[in-house]
């Protein structure tokens, strides 16, 4: 588990337009400038990563949970001639799904909560406002420009979307039969 601040403190090294490694890759095959943090696509798109890569531990959660179904399943399917393909739909996912939907759920909370410490200290919500998130939407009204009030609706309402989103999702699991 790395801290917030310094998972975007790499990033930010990694995205620096100037002596990044990332820019110097680039330079050295002939891309020329990428324009990382510089512009707004290639700024969006490296937050992406960013955020994405953030939620390693979903893999290894993942991981470990198929190792815990017994091998037996997979020789039985096997045995009756299973292809891989169905093998992974009809057995493995069928019998992780109720953990993948508990993951999905935790993800979308994680993306729509805790995305404001990397996008703070890698762009501030730059260039031209590309990736201001919610959460420095609402620090910024709340401490920069202090409205309270505003600020406190605006997190009244980025919590009901998160419910409207999370409640989606529980919806489609219980549909899929999931959970």
């Amino acid at each position: 588990m790395i801290p917030d601040a310094a998972w975007a403190l790499l990033w930010l090294w990694l995205l620096n337009p100037l002596y990044g490694p990332i820019a110097l890759a680039a330079q050295a095959v002939g891309f020329g400038s990428l324009g990382l943090l510089t512009e707004p696509w290639p700024t969006r798109l490296g937050v992406a990563a960013m955020l994405g890569l953030q939620l390693g531990e979903s893999f290894v959660v993942a991981l470990a949970a198929r190792n815990l179904i017994p091998d037996r399943y997979y020789e039985m399917a096997a045995v009756e001639g299973a292809r891989p393909w169905y093998t992974v739909r009809r057995l493995s996912l069928a019998l992780m799904a109720p953990l993948l939907a508990l993951l999905a759920v935790r993800d979308v909370i994680l993306m729509l909560q805790v995305s404001f410490v990397p996008v703070l200290l890698v762009t501030d919500g730059g260039p031209r406002y590309a990736t201001l998130t919610s959460p420095l939407d609402i620090y910024r009204e709340a401490f920069l420009y202090g409205d309270l009030g505003y600020a406190s609706a605006l997190s009244l309402l980025l919590l009901v979307l998160t419910g409207l989103v999370v409640g989606l999702q529980l919806l489609l699991a219980r549909r899929l039969r999931w959970i």
